[in-house]
C-alpha cells in the first residue's frame, strides 16, 4: 500500500482551513480505500475512514528540507503530498505535490505555486484569478469547489425543538462566521439594534462562535454585557450547527473575504436564506439566491433584516432558488477532480 501525505495540522479544527481539510480529505480517503493517508497528530480527528492514520511528522523547523525528512517520505512509500498552505518538500523520489488554494491571499505565494505539480482552486472565481495571474501555469490548475460536509444531509432536523431550547420558541437570525472579529460583531449588533428599533418583537439573534477559543467567547460576552438588546441575543458554540442553521429564519454572514463561502453553503444545504457581502465567489456560486446588503454598514444590515421579516413570499422564492445551487455544493466533485490529478 502506498501513502498519500496530508499537510493537515488543522484537520477538523473549528477554523476555515480545518473545515475544508477535514471534509475534503475524509471524502478523498473514503473514495480511495486502497491508499493510506497519513496526517499530523491533532487530537481532533474522530470517526475517520480506516485508511486515515495520524502519525508523527518530522520536526516543523525547516520542514521538508532535511535529509531525514526525505528518508521518512521514502520509508512511508509516499506517492503524493497534498497541502492547503505550502508545498516545500524536496524529495529524493518522484512525488506528486498538490496545493489547494482556498483564499485570494494564497495567490500571492508564488514560491509554493511554482513548486507544486498541480493547483486546486476551491471556487470558479479563484480559478479564473489564478489563470490570469499565472497564465503560463494554467495547465497545472483544476477546479475543486463544493467542499461542504455531505453527511449532515442525511439527518432529519426538528427546527421547533431547536427554537424551544435556544430562543424560547421565537424566530431568530443566526451568524456562524469563522473567526468573527470585534469590528464585525459590533456592526452586526448595531444592525440588529436598527431592526429591533423599527420592529418591537421577540425575534432573536443567535451568534454561533466556531473557534474553540475561550478568549473569543469571553470577548463577545463582555461586548454583549452592555448591549441594549442583550436579552434577545443567544451566544452559543458550533454544536448542532446544522440544526441551528436550519431552524433560523435567515443566516447573516459578515465575512467579505474572497473565499469559498462555507457559511452560506451550509445554509443553502438546509434551504435557509442568507444575507452576505457580495463577493465574486459568492455571486458566482449563488447569483441572486442570496441577499446582498448595499454595503457592510450596520444600517444596511438592519435594512436586510427588515426585508427578511416583511417579505415572506421573497423568502420562499430564495429557498426555491437555493435548491438549484445544490450541484455546486458537493464535495465529491472536488474529490473526483483531485483523484484525476493524483492518477495522472
Amino acid at each position: 500500500m502506498m501513502a498519500i501525505i496530508l499537510d493537515a495540522d488543522e484537520l477538523f479544527s473549528t477554523t476555515y482551513g480545518g473545515y475544508l481539510q477535514g471534509h475534503l480529505f475524509r471524502a478523498l480517503a473514503g473514495s480511495l480505500p486502497q491508499e493510506k493517508f497519513l496526517f499530523p497528530k491533532t487530537g481532533l480527528a474522530d470517526g475517520l475512514p480506516s485508511n486515515m492514520q495520524e502519525v508523527a511528522f518530522p520536526p516543523k523547523k525547516g520542514l521538508f528540507l532535511r535529509k531525514k525528512t526525505r528518508k521518512w517520505l521514502q520509508e512511508s512509500k509516499a506517492t503524493a503530498f497534498i497541502s492547503f498552505k505550502r508545498t516545500l518538500i524536496k524529495p529524493s523520489h518522484p512525488l506528486q505535490q498538490v496545493l489547494i488554494i482556498s483564499t485570494e491571499a494564497q495567490l500571492d505565494d508564488a514560491a509554493a505555486i511554482l513548486n507544486a505539480n498541480a493547483i486546486g482552486l476551491t471556487s470558479n472565481y479563484l480559478h479564473t484569478a489564478f489563470e490570469k495571474k499565472y497564465p503560463h501555469l494554467a495547465q497545472k490548475s483544476f477546479l475543486a469547489e463544493g467542499i461542504v460536509d455531505p453527511l449532515q444531509l442525511l439527518q432529519e432536523f426538528d427546527s421547533q425543538h431547536i427554537k424551544d431550547i435556544f430562543t424560547e420558541g421565537n424566530e431568530y437570525f443566526i451568524c456562524t462566521d469563522f473567526n468573527l472579529d470585534k469590528e464585525q460583531l459590533v456592526t452586526l449588533l448595531k444592525g440588529f439594534s436598527a431592526f429591533k428599533k423599527r420592529l418591537q418583537s421577540n425575534w432573536k439573534l443567535m451568534i454561533a462562535l466556531r473557534p474553540a477559543e475561550p478568549a473569543k467567547h469571553k470577548a463577545a460576552a463582555l461586548l454583549l454585557a452592555h448591549y441594549k438588546y442583550r436579552a434577545d441575543v443567544v451566544l452559543t458554540d458550533a454544536g448542532r450547527l446544522y440544526e441551528k442553521i436550519e431552524g433560523a429564519y435567515s443566516l447573516i454572514s459578515m465575512d467579505n473575504r474572497e473565499i469559498f463561502p462555507v457559511q452560506v453553503a451550509e445554509a443553502a444545504k438546509v434551504k435557509t436564506p442568507a444575507i452576505a457581502p457580495a463577493t465574486h465567489t459568492l455571486k458566482d456560486l449563488f447569483e441572486d439566491a442570496v441577499m446582498y446588503p448595499a454595503d457592510n454598514s450596520s444600517s444596511a444590515i438592519g435594512d436586510m433584516l427588515m426585508r427578511v421579516y416583511k417579505e415572506e413570499f421573497a423568502m420562499q422564492q430564495l429557498k426555491r432558488k437555493l435548491e438549484h445551487c445544490q450541484s455546486r455544493l458537493d464535495v465529491n466533485v472536488a474529490v473526483k477532480a483531485l483523484i484525476k490529478v493524483l492518477h495522472s
